[in-house]
């Protein structure tokens, strides 16, 4: 809710909806937020209201501004392998697969520095978050890196935070107040973005 509140601050309208409930995305949206949550619980669901799924991938083709956070990013994707096996279709903005873990991957605070320009910042931008996920994307998607991460808890460095055309994802959920130039730069993506048209 900060981060919602920030981007308010800067001069955001936040718009709320359901990929679960609602039958399409809301009308006039200038840049598409998907945060973290559990799309394994819901995957039939998900996998089920093509209308929104649909609508997310026609936003997403318009060119404006899309950035997603765990849950989020593997909406986004093709498909999703729940633990039992199944395979979910999922959104098919991203050209990547999904699959459920046993055990956590990743757990604990991230230092995340931007090694290129992207909807939140400028190559440089640092700005703390957390990771959590029990999943893992499955090999063969080959997508530019926009972040470099640092676990505090492992110390281990990855490179991640995807990015394909105007989307950007990652498993990271970011902190905006830890570095607020965050939220401005997903405004200005936004409003850059007012004047296209979803087809």
């Amino acid at each position: 809710e900060d981060n919602f509140d920030l981007l308010r601050e800067n001069g955001a309208e936040i718009v709320p909806f359901s990929p679960l409930t609602d039958a399409a995305i809301p009308p006039n949206l200038d840049a598409l937020y998907l945060g973290g949550g559990y799309p394994e619980l819901y995957a039939d669901a998900l996998s089920r209201n093509t209308t929104m799924s649909a609508g997310i991938r026609a936003l997403a083709e318009s060119g404006k501004a899309v950035y997603a956070e765990c849950g989020g990013m593997i909406y986004l994707g093709r498909a999703l392998t729940t633990l039992d096996g199944q395979s979910y279709t999922m959104a098919g903005v991203l050209p990547m697969e999904f699959e459920m873990t046993p055990r956590l991957v990743h757990f604990g605070y991230v230092n995340v520095e931007f090694i290129e320009d992207c909807l939140l910042g400028n190559k440089g931008t640092e700005v703390r978050g957390h990771s959590f996920h029990c999943s893992r994307v499955l090999p063969g998607a080959l997508m530019p890196a926009a972040y470099r991460l640092k676990y505090s808890l492992s110390g281990r460095d990855e490179l991640e935070g995807y990015q394909f055309k105007n989307v950007l994802a990652s498993y990271v959920h970011l902190h905006f107040r830890g570095n607020p130039t965050i939220a401005a730069s997903l405004v200005r993506a936004a409003l850059r973005a007012r004047t296209l048209e979803v087809q």
